[in-house]
């Protein structure tokens, strides 16, 4: 009898693999870390890890898919960029 997989809050489902033995998750933050989780057992394998190549700002992921072969991926994310002005000398 396989066991039962227990997710965390900070899980989130991003596909059944082509196998069905295993789901692949990610975990909220930044970086976005890719797990397989294997049905059977409920063990879990890091798949990698995403983040934009500059995260300055970048509050979250927002959604990530993968190809069918899982080579490829795509994702988009949330940031928020602001200025910050430093005033001398005002009366």
């Amino acid at each position: 009898m396989p066991f039962p997989v227990n997710l965390d809050a900070d899980d989130l489902v991003i596909r059944f693999e082509p196998d069905g033995k295993s789901i692949l998750v990610r975990r909220r933050g930044v970086p976005a870390k890719i797990e397989r989780v294997f049905l059977n057992s409920g063990r879990r394998e890091a798949v990698r890890q995403i983040s934009p190549s500059d995260p300055a700002g970048v509050r979250s992921i927002a959604a990530v898919h993968f190809s069918a072969d899982g080579k490829s991926y795509a994702y988009s994310y949330y940031r928020t960029l602001s200025d910050l002005w430093v005033v001398d000398g005002l009366k």
